[in-house]
């Protein structure tokens, strides 16, 4: 059985641990990271991915925009935005 403490009697454990980002870090295919002052950078490594033989409309393509941030659109909602743009 379980003894039974007065919440007075209860100590506290304090603990100082420095986390660690995992011991290792690997990029993986159309994935690059680089690690400079402790700081890792991760980004889109497009020579390692292969050319896409068809499509299907949810099919989803990320996109860098100008400002730096990434997007995606369906291939559906792509050929949309294509086919409105060359409409008069």
């Amino acid at each position: 059985m379980a003894q039974l403490f007065p919440l007075s009697a209860q100590r506290k454990v304090k603990v100082r641990v420095l986390p660690r980002f995992p011991a290792r870090v690997e990029g993986g295919a159309g994935v690059d990271v680089a690690r400079a002052s402790g700081v890792y950078t991760f980004s889109l490594d497009f020579t390692s991915l292969t050319p896409i033989a068809s499509l299907d409309d949810d099919d989803k393509f990320v996109v860098e925009r100008a400002d730096g941030s990434f997007a995606y659109i369906t291939f559906a909602d792509l050929v949309t935005a294509i086919t409105a743009a060359q409409t008069p």
